[in-house]
């Protein structure tokens, strides 16, 4: 495959599955709505399931369409690229557009704290390979990081307060529940076609860049399947819920911990390498401090420089 076809199935599979994401997003964003449900559900739980399918496409269709091998290192790139991006980049730009409005960064409520404090505590896992080589160790470990979802979620669902006003998404307005379930089937299909064309070229771009697929997905691919519940923080910011906001970006978080490390333990080899390691790490250092922030009750530009540090610090040890 030619430099400009591989350049072609990045940007026209990043667009798709955009453009798809963001229809996802808000018409399910309706439906969420309409269930009246509190904000630390809505925010940490309803939002981030809603909004990782996109990414979850993209994690089942590398592993189906090319049985192991490169499409396991998109997965596993995949999975922690999400939350590096998250916590590196897409967090610090929200509470840089917070200190920019005037603000001295993002009020954080304590319902934040409990998914900050599981990610912080379990993701860690996700670079010990080692530890898990024999296979019922892998079964028992990916049945333990969901069981620790549920009990996350059953956590989450009486976290915060209902939401005093509902969201109205501009996408659908007054329209009725069956328009809605119209854009999510096209949305559906949409992410499924853009998934595909985007592993394609982030396996064709690892080969002309000299670099493993894991280390091309892990910044190729959140850059487009981050979009919708980033724009859906910023939203909420605007609208005065810091804690909805935040909650939209490290509720998903939490899923990068335990629900898909637990799909990836089962169906890849999971050998993260130095790079897929330090990645970890720089999530990690960026997620603790976060999660130290939310404790004393505001994220500041602490979070913001630690968060743009790791991923400056990870581009120039992947491209030195």
């Amino acid at each position: 495959m030619s430099a400009l076809v591989w350049q072609l199935d990045v940007a026209a599979g990043l667009a798709l599955t955009l453009a798809s994401s963001i229809v996802f997003g808000n018409s399910m964003e309706f439906l969420g709505f309409r269930l009246g449900l509190r904000t630390g559900l809505l925010g940490s739980v309803v939002t981030p399931l809603l909004t990782s399918i996109p990414e979850l496409v993209v994690i089942l269709y590398a592993l189906i369409a090319y049985h192991g091998g490169r499409g396991s290192e998109v997965a596993e790139g995949t999975v922690i690229g999400e939350p590096f991006l998250v916590s590196t980049l897409m967090l610090p730009l929200l509470v840089a557009f917070s200190l920019l409005r005037g603000r001295r960064g993002l009020s954080a409520e304590e319902e934040l704290l409990t998914p900050l404090v599981v990610f912080v505590a379990l993701f860690p896992s996700v670079a010990a390979p080692e530890l898990l080589a024999d296979s019922k160790a892998k079964y028992l470990a990916a049945a333990l990081l969901m069981a620790a979802y549920v009990v996350f979620t059953a956590t989450q669902s009486r976290a915060g307060e209902p939401l005093a006003e509902p969201f109205k998404s501009s996408f659908m307005g007054r329209a009725g529940l069956a328009w809605g379930f119209l854009q999510l089937l096209l949305s559906l299909a949409g992410l499924y076609v853009g998934a595909g064309v985007l592993v394609r070229g982030v396996v064709a771009a690892s080969h002309h860049l000299g670099l493993s697929p894991l280390e091309v997905s892990v910044l190729l691919v959140p850059l487009a399947t981050a979009v919708p519940e980033s724009s859906v923080a910023f939203l909420w910011e605007l609208r005065g819920h810091d804690s909805l906001a935040v909650g939209a970006l490290i509720g998903e978080m939490v899923l990068y911990a335990t629900v898909y490390p637990a799909v990836g333990l089962l169906t890849t080899p999971w050998q993260l390498g130095p790079h897929g390691i330090a990645a970890v790490a720089a999530t990690e250092l960026a997620c603790a401090t976060a999660a130290y922030e939310v404790w004393r009750g505001r994220i500041s530009w602490v979070t913001m420089l630690l968060g743009l540090g790791g991923l400056a610090a990870y581009l120039v040890m992947i491209w030195a």
